[in-house]
């Protein structure tokens, strides 16, 4: 636990504790409207689609590899 001597360092040591809750709150809403993008129904499509293309792409690479 931390011993303070004055009341100024404890609205300093407040203040810091304040700004480290909004940078938080910050990430976390950052984080939410990532989460909340990836799970559209365009960037499933656009995702699965992508999976699609390169599939094709590999198979048609390995078919001209691989002779059979």
């Amino acid at each position: 636990m931390k011993v303070y001597t004055s009341f100024d360092e404890i609205n300093l040591e407040l203040e810091i504790l304040k700004l480290e809750s909004e940078v938080e709150k910050e990430k976390l809403k950052r984080s939410y409207f990532y989460f909340k993008e990836s799970i559209s129904p365009a960037h499933i499509s656009a995702s699965i689609a992508k999976t699609f293309v390169k599939k094709a792409f590999f198979a048609k690479i390995l078919s001209k590899i691989l002779p059979f």
